[in-house]
């Protein structure tokens, strides 16, 4: 990322040195009224990067792409990288936030599990 900014590699990982790492782990339980109920509202990161892993690979993560939402399929063991909104405005808009949200499942349990480092 600093390679493709033109900025050195160090310079941009001195600003998450001193943040704090967190780990936020969310449970959704079924829902069978899906229409009236959001698993998260829409919202961006604060953090530089979340790395979020959908454990039991149901759908529900999804994010804002030309006004509309899109779901992101999950993948077994594979993590989702969400820029956020410290990212962007280090990059100056290069790098853009996501906004994002979590629907529930009528069926099925989801638990995912985020890490992100908050800049203090």
């Amino acid at each position: 990322m600093a390679k493709n900014l033109g900025t050195d590699p160090e310079t941009l990982a001195s600003f998450f040195e001193d943040g704090t790492q967190g780990i936020r782990m969310n449970y959704y339980p079924p829902c069978a009224q899906t229409s009236k109920v959001f698993g998260l509202a829409p919202h961006s990161d604060v953090a530089g990067l979340t790395l979020l892993i959908q454990v039991d690979e149901v759908e529900g993560l999804q994010i804002k792409k030309n006004g509309n939402w899109v779901p992101v399929k999950p993948i077994p063991g594979a993590f989702i990288i969400n820029i956020g909104d410290v990212i962007e405005i280090m990059s100056n808009g290069e790098y853009k936030s996501i906004e994002h949200r979590t629907v529930v499942n009528p069926e099925k349990v989801r638990l995912s599990i985020a890490s992100f480092t908050v800049q203090t």
